[in-house]
């Protein structure tokens, strides 16, 4: 019936207006702390950081996810899984976390909206510059508000790479693979989600990561989607919200990559 269409458009919307709210709501708290005396802890090493900051945003999403949508699940960084539902939100609340302790503005809150195994929504949030990067299932990329588009790049020695395979113990055969066809030095920003935002806009032209987590990667990989990339983890299967790697660039593009990667080994 129509008075149904128009009560799940209305809920997507609801959705869609909740999850950008909530990156917006995030990212004034990591401006308001950004610069000001902090000291960071370590959880699991030197480059494993958290602030009061991360927890500050961690605990604003939940509290507002709980409110509005209180059957969901929700998995984040700092508090892990809360609950376990086949509709689930997934949440970065500072990605970047060493540049944000540092003073240098390469950071951002990543938020994603998973249902039934497939992303629906994302918005990646960079509060120092105003960019809100969001993407909703088949329906596109936009950086405030305006359509994206990846870069159509097509010629590997021209490209603009992000490789980031973190502490990997296999991360050296891709890397010198890489490295071995020519391939010029890679973009990092010290935020794996930024850089799939920033992929997904066109500043970067092909993207690898492996080894972080669904926080990282999941928001990113929507959007980038979304974009016009192609999107799968290092062997060429679609990439899930639980993958450990992720390879995206145009279809062009991503088969280079992958010819480098796999075809002469």
């Amino acid at each position: 019936p129509p008075q149904a269409w128009g009560g799940i458009k209305g809920e997507v919307a609801n959705m869609e207006n909740f999850i950008k709210n909530l990156a917006r709501g995030a990212g004034k708290i990591l401006r308001e702390g950004f610069r000001k005396k902090i000291k960071p802890s370590e959880k699991t090493g030197f480059w494993d950081l958290v602030t009061k900051y991360d927890l500050a945003v961690d605990r604003f999403v939940v509290e507002r996810i709980r409110r509005k949508f209180p059957s969901h699940g929700i998995f984040t960084e700092e508090s892990g899984h809360l609950k376990k539902s086949k509709r689930f939100w997934i949440l970065d609340p500072l990605d970047g976390t060493s540049s944000f302790s540092l003073g240098i503005p390469s950071f951002c809150t990543a938020i994603s909206y998973v249902e039934n195994g497939v992303i629906k929504l994302a918005a990646i949030y960079e509060p120092i510059t105003d960019e809100l990067f969001y993407g909703k299932h088949k329906s596109g990329a936009f950086l405030n508000g305006k359509k994206i588009r990846i870069s159509n790049k097509g010629e590997i020695f021209r490209a603009r790479l992000v490789i980031d395979l973190w502490l990997q113990a296999d991360a050296h055969k891709y890397f010198f693979k890489l490295l071995k066809a020519g391939i010029v030095p890679p973009f990092q920003t010290g935020s794996a989600a930024l850089q799939c935002a920033y992929m997904a806009g066109a500043r970067y032209d092909a993207l690898l990561q492996k080894g972080a987590h669904p926080w990282d990667y999941s928001a990113g990989a929507l959007i980038m989607k979304e974009g016009g990339a192609k999107v799968t983890d290092f062997r060429g299967k679609p990439y899930r919200w639980d993958s450990k790697e992720i390879l995206a660039a145009n279809p062009k593009l991503h088969k280079v990559i992958m010819d480098i990667l796999w075809k002469h080994s």
